[in-house]
C-alpha cells in the first residue's frame, strides 16, 4: 500500500517529466525535474512545505507527504523528492 501511495504521487506529480520505461530505470531528467521543483517551490527556499506540495499536487495527502518527508522536518527536500522518484521507479519495475 505504501508503494501504491508513492506510485500515485509519482504519476500525478511528475509523470510527464520523469516518464520511465517499464523494464529499465532511467536516470532522472535533471532539467525537467528542476522545472517541476521550481514551479512547486513558490517561496524559493529550496524545499517544499506541506502547503506548497499540496498546491502543486491535488493528490498529495498528509500521509503521502509524511512518507516522502524521510527526516520528518515538515518539508520535502530535493533529495527526498528524488529518492521518492527513484523508489517509485523501482516499484514500477518489480
Amino acid at each position: 500500500m505504501r508503494n501504491a501511495f508513492i506510485a500515485l504521487l509519482f504519476a500525478s506529480f511528475a509523470a510527464p517529466a520523469f516518464a520511465q520505461d517499464a523494464t529499465t530505470q532511467e536516470p532522472i531528467d535533471e532539467a525537467a525535474w528542476q522545472a517541476e521543483w521550481s514551479a512547486a517551490d513558490k517561496d524559493g527556499d529550496g524545499k517544499l512545505s506541506r502547503e506548497e506540495a499540496k498546491a502543486a499536487n491535488q493528490n498529495m495527502t498528509d500521509a503521502v507527504f509524511d512518507e516522502i518527508d524521510a527526516d520528518g522536518d515538515g518539508f520535502l527536500s530535493p533529495e527526498e523528492d528524488k529518492a521518492m522518484l527513484q523508489k517509485s521507479g523501482s516499484a514500477k519495475n518489480n
